[in-house]
């Protein structure tokens, strides 16, 4: 697992949203900002992160739109 509190390593997401087009920027932006925000909070373990995730989806997101996501730590030598 990636080292994050040293620098060693990333965190990275893949995901999707339902929707097209402009309909689905406003989930996607959720899920990238909510993403960026607590991966930014030191500490956090990878199943911490994606719970941030998952609550500012419920919070925020649209009524009947989901999204899913793969999140992993990538550590110094390329292993996920």
């Amino acid at each position: 697992m990636a080292d994050l509190s040293t620098g060693a390593g990333a965190r990275i997401m893949g995901g999707d949203v339902d929707g097209r087009g402009l309909s689905a920027v406003p989930l996607a932006s959720i899920l990238l900002a909510s993403f960026r925000d607590a991966c930014e909070r030191p500490g956090l373990s990878l199943l911490e992160v994606a719970r941030a995730v998952d609550h500012a989806i419920a919070l925020l997101g649209a009524e009947g739109q989901s999204a899913t996501a793969v999140i992993m730590d990538v550590d110094d030598r390329g292993w996920a």
